[in-house]
């Protein structure tokens, strides 16, 4: 009984350790935005150009082009994530985490831990950005309705925010612009 409450209280100290001093906080920002079914149109633009389809699979393409590369890379340059460390890891400085893999690495004999990630490629700061920031996002549609629900989660509470409405914004400019084009 003496061990198990020995590990009970080194498991409680353990994941304290953790929850205070290496886990860093998360905020979530939250959006919806509702794509408008095809109305009435004032022009007869229907040989030109159709309506955007409600069809799941429609609904889910444009899940797609929010967090697209494109849309991301555009988010990137406009809130200048690239010198930002989250967004950036060559900035950031090693995690607490990080460093005691290290020195637990160091300390145990073992073959060398160099692993070539892609030779011959190094991704750019903007390519890391995007990617980092694809990972702190989520899209999704809500069922049965024309709802898009998007989040972005972050060690900032307002730079989530930031990172949301700035998202919404381009894209809904960007399908100002493809409609204009289409209607051009």
């Amino acid at each position: 009984k003496w061990l198990i409450a020995f590990a009970a209280i080194l498991a409680v100290l353990v994941g304290g350790y953790y929850a205070f001093r290496v886990a860093d906080p998360q905020y979530r920002a939250s959006a919806q935005l509702t794509l408008e079914p095809q109305g009435g149109q004032v022009v007869d633009l229907e040989s030109v150009v159709t309506g955007v389809s409600t069809e799941q699979a429609a609904l889910n393409t444009e899940i797609e082009i929010i967090t697209s590369r494109s849309i991301l890379g555009k988010l990137v340059d406009t809130l200048d994530l690239v010198g930002d460390p989250e967004f950036n890891s060559a900035l950031a400085p090693p995690s607490a985490l990080d460093q005691v893999t290290e020195r637990i690495s160091s300390v145990l004999p073992g073959p060398d831990q160099a692993t070539p990630q892609n030779e011959g490629y190094q991704k750019s700061a903007s390519d890391r950005a995007i990617d980092a920031l694809r990972d702190k996002l989520s899209a999704s549609v809500q069922r049965d309705t024309y709802v898009f629900n998007i989040s972005a989660t972050t060690g900032d509470a307002e730079k989530s925010a930031r990172i949301l409405n700035t998202l919404a914004d381009l894209y809904l400019d960007e399908q100002i612009s493809v409609k204009f084009e289409a209607t051009e």
